[in-house]
């Protein structure tokens, strides 16, 4: 078995499951945030054409600007509502934590267990200080979404080689009720930057997530200027089940937003 922890863009997706959600609703996403998605891949749903409306080419030189001073302020997002992160929140989320004995979540090829849960090979390398993100969404959306960036001393070319080996996983925690399949799925182009990879997640936890117990994600991720940046999104069953086109397009379009921010950076 393969013993999972915790990756940082579903903890982030839990919480705004839950922020976007009734009490109950909440109380469930954090019993899925401590109980069983903590394991649980997470990322990414086949992405829709979108066109970067933001600045011109890439900036090859690497920045050392915080990433704090680096991440999108919630006024220069004008097509929701977001917030930073909470930092403890995103302590926790990269710091990870063993899933108890009995718990593991068993992935089938075992060798892609990082490719379905990119997001635990990111967390284990975050330093302290090394992340920052915004979570949010739409008052009237079915879907939450989060924007990061970040540094880890694991290349892009790591994470892009692995999902490109590994299209398509299954994950089973039988303890925990849980099944899924990670898919890895096309990209849109980002302007500032040559490369993207994205991955779609479909996790069923059930009497956990509510009626149907589906939660899908989607993320994209990308390296600018020595900083790895990623866009994710995220609904469950109460938030209507799917990730569309629309949605798909509105990361599209933060990530090029963050993107040329970096690109921007002295």
């Amino acid at each position: 078995m393969t013993v999972r922890r915790i990756g940082i863009t579903l903890a982030l997706g839990v919480a705004l499951t839950a922020a976007s959600c009734s009490s109950d609703t909440a109380d469930q996403a954090e019993s899925v945030a401590s109980d069983a998605t903590s394991a649980a891949s997470s990322v990414a749903g086949e992405a829709g054409d979108a066109v970067s409306e933001a600045t011109g080419g890439a900036n090859s030189e690497p920045t050392d600007a915080p990433v704090q001073e680096l991440l999108l302020t919630p006024d220069e997002v004008t097509s929701m509502p977001m917030q930073e992160a909470d930092p403890a929140m995103l302590a926790q989320a990269g710091a990870g934590f063993d899933m108890p004995e009995g718990m593991e979540i068993n992935f089938d090829p075992p060798e892609c267990a990082d490719a379905a849960d990119m997001n635990s090979a990111l967390a284990k390398d975050v330093a302290d200080g090394e992340l920052a993100a915004l979570m949010g969404g739409g008052e009237t959306s079915t879907v939450a979404y989060t924007i990061q960036v970040l540094r880890t001393s694991i290349s892009f070319d790591e994470y892009q080689t692995n999902w490109g080996n590994c299209e398509n996983v299954q994950f089973e925690g039988q303890a925990l009720g849980m099944s899924g399949t990670s898919t890895s799925a096309d990209a849109p182009e980002i302007e500032g930057v040559d490369d993207v990879v994205a991955r779609t997640t479909d996790t069923q936890v059930e009497g956990v997530l509510g009626e149907g117990g589906r939660m899908a994600t989607l993320v994209y991720l990308t390296e600018v200027r020595g900083v790895k940046v990623v866009g994710g999104a995220v609904t469950a069953p109460e938030l209507g089940g799917e990730i569309g086109p629309e949605a798909e397009a509105e990361l599209a379009d933060l990530m090029a937003q963050q993107v040329a921010k970096v690109n921007n950076a002295g």
